[in-house]
């Protein structure tokens, strides 16, 4: 995967997204209560060449039942759920 998709803007991905997973809370979503699981890599705006932390949502929001390959863990590498400014 060399580019990501995340609200309409693209980010050529410098750091692969890891197997670590990590709860969120949606920053788009004020009223977002509940932790999400997700993993994290690094990419570089296309538009501005600033570095963000790109966010995928996991599909399975229940660790344990993660399949061992986490290639699976989400449905679309292509298109991230948030993009963070570093």
């Amino acid at each position: 995967m060399n580019e990501v998709m995340v609200n309409g803007k693209i980010y050529e991905i410098v750091k692969d997204a890891t197997t670590n997973i990590d709860t969120v809370y949606d920053q788009n979503d004020t009223l977002q209560t509940l932790p999400i699981l997700a993993v994290t890599g690094i990419g570089r705006s296309a538009e501005n060449g600033n570095m963000y932390e790109i966010v995928w949502h996991l599909d399975e929001q229940d660790a344990s039942l993660l399949s061992d390959d986490a290639s699976d863990w989400v449905s679309d590498w292509g298109t991230a759920d948030e993009a963070i400014e570093l």
